[in-house]
């Protein structure tokens, strides 16, 4: 996709953001421009719910921040009040 020149790449909903975390930083190592990433709130229960709460969300996603990797960032399935 480099060849595009996309304002942002990035990857959204299917898993949360720590099993994300290593697809997403194999994106930001590949692409020069921005990324972008939009995890859910963990995966699916049993019950089709997610029960990450929004302070596990943020810790999860402040891992991300420490490690340089945001650019853009947002919430998927399961991250809505």
């Amino acid at each position: 996709i480099k060849h595009a020149k996309a304002f942002t790449v990035g990857i959204n909903c299917a898993l949360g953001a720590v099993q994300m975390k290593k697809f997403y930083k194999t994106l930001v190592d590949l692409n020069p421009g921005w990324c972008h990433v939009y995890p859910n709130a963990g995966l699916p229960n049993a019950m089709g719910g997610y029960d990450e709460d929004p302070e596990i969300f943020a810790t999860n996603l402040y891992d991300y921040a420490k490690d340089g990797l945001l650019n853009f960032v947002g919430g998927c399935c399961g991250t809505f009040p």
